[in-house]
């Protein structure tokens, strides 16, 4: 990749201004003179005012985006072009934006601008920042979309009288090493929305440091999945007066009163899922009628459906997991002792689900003790075969509860999956793609047979007493079977 600096960019965007072209500059078609009405006019010269008002029309109107001082700079160099030097023009610019320029490297050409107070970067190629190149004079620096991962170099050596900062939309992971009240001691407003920020506790701990903070914003971070995430920094941050773009009154912060000294889990995402009502489904076949008086027992079908979810992590309570793998039937869970519950636990370090029973302590051990049961690892296509963020075996697939072919009323699957992640950042990037579900068809099939006719034991017994003679009714036995089949 070609090596584009900063201070390469604004030397290209300056030259786009024309400083020394008509109208601006020293040449032939300034008039030197104030105009005399008594003598004859060169028509090749213009007036000053004519200059500046030229200056303005479309046709040698120039981009003023990039900096709030350009107007300013080119009507100097229409009224005093000898005061355009190059160290004149540097201490003139309070205000520069080089957005979307492909700059990749910061370099020590900007120390060059002794006054510059805002300095905007975003939508750049930056990986880091080094801070002994910004101007020592800068209040305000935006960084956004850019590619920073760290800001160990920014951190290192910052402009002291820095008043906002905004990262966002970049990398970074964690804060604590580079925010110190030391080196930020005038930071009144911190932008760090849209990043992969996932500890809550630790980022807050930080943030609290820092005197002046005033403004925050960590929207679209994994930890802002934390229930009651704006609550706890409310709590913890009480010099807080904007948390992501909000104002904060005093009713929000009365609401949310002590509750980080709760002990709770600051660093877990909670998930409530719920299943609509399912209709338009396609009829199934009628079963045809069994005839007992003529022994004609024809195979009969039984229809049932469920939705089925992938999903990262392990379910806490309310929770239905199929563990069968695709391609095979869904099998029955096991099925707890009464007055007892169930729930199913994947350890981090695992690859396992344990299910285990709570039943009373009169119950035996043998009730208590279950097999465990292999984790189905996704779908047969990964959803991250790059994304390291999201192990395969980090994968579920939770099934709502079963319902019956109903042709009078929709499905309704009133089961609620309530489902708990440590792994803030996993699942960020894992809601960023589609969530699968699948609408699963099982048919059982019941069959009859009809067993043979038992013969009489000619044998008696001992007493010399026959046996009583069987019942001579045909007996018969049924078997089922079932399989799955995917609808939508």
């Amino acid at each position: 990749m070609a090596l584009n600096t900063a201070s390469a960019t604004f030397y290209n965007d300056l030259s786009l201004l024309k400083l020394n072209q008509f109208p601006c500059g020293s040449g032939p078609w300034r008039q030197l003179k104030e105009p005399n009405y008594l003598e004859e006019r060169n028509p090749q010269e213009e007036t000053l005012l004519s200059l500046q008002e030229l200056a303005r029309s479309e046709v040698w109107k120039i981009e003023e985006k990039w900096s709030d001082d350009i107007s300013s700079l080119r009507n100097l160099a229409i009224k005093k072009p000898k005061l355009l030097t190059e160290d004149f023009i540097f201490s003139h610019f309070k205000c520069l934006r080089l957005i979307d320029k492909g700059i990749n490297e910061l370099d020590s050409g900007l120390l060059k601008f002794k006054n510059l107070q805002e300095l905007s970067l975003t939508g750049n190629m930056l990986k880091t920042v080094a801070g002994v190149n910004l101007p020592r004079s800068l209040k305000v620096l935006q960084l956004y979309a850019n590619r920073i991962s760290d800001l160990e170099e920014l951190a290192s050596n910052p402009p002291p009288q820095l008043q906002h900062m905004g990262v966002g939309h970049n990398y970074l992971t964690n804060i604590t090493s580079y925010l110190r009240p030391s080196t930020w001691p005038f930071l009144l407003s911190l932008d760090l929305s849209y990043n992969n920020l996932a500890n809550l506790k630790e980022t807050v701990d930080c943030l609290v440091e820092l005197p002046k903070l005033r403004n925050v914003s960590l929207m679209r971070n994994p930890l802002m999945l934390v229930p009651a995430y704006n609550g706890y920094i409310l709590d913890r941050m009480p010099q807080l007066t904007i948390l992501d773009d909000v104002s904060i009154s005093l009713d929000d912060r009365l609401n949310f009163t002590k509750i980080s000294t709760l002990e709770l889990d600051w660093n877990a995402a909670i998930f409530s899922i719920t299943f609509p009502c399912v209709s338009n489904l396609r009829e199934p076949v009628p079963n045809e009628p069994i005839d007992e008086a003529n022994f004609e027992y024809p195979t009969q079908y039984e229809y049932r459906y469920f939705i089925r979810l992938h999903f990262l992590s392990n379910p806490i309570s309310g929770e239905r997991v199929d563990t069968a793998a695709p391609d095979r039937p869904r099998t029955s869970p096991i099925p707890p002792p009464e007055g007892s519950s169930r729930r199913v636990s994947l350890a981090p370090d695992d690859k396992t689900t344990k299910v285990v029973i709570n039943v009373d302590e009169k119950q035996d051990e043998e009730q208590i003790v279950k097999p465990e049961i292999p984790v189905l690892r996704g779908s047969e296509k990964p959803f991250f075969e790059e994304d390291k963020c999201v192990p395969q075996d980090a994968l579920l697939v939770f099934t709502s509860e079963e319902q019956p072919w109903n042709a009078e009323a929709p499905l309704e699957f009133n089961d609620k999956i309530i489902i708990m992640c440590s792994n803030l950042e996993g699942v960020n990037h894992f809601l960023r793609h589609p969530v699968q579900f699948t609408l699963m068809e099982k048919v059982v099939e019941s069959h009859v047979e009809v067993m043979p006719q038992v013969p009489e034991s000619p044998v008696s017994s001992a007493k010399g007493k026959k046996q009583a003679p069987k019942d001579k009714k045909k007996e018969k036995s049924t078997d089922c079977d079932s399989a799955l089949i995917p609808l939508l």
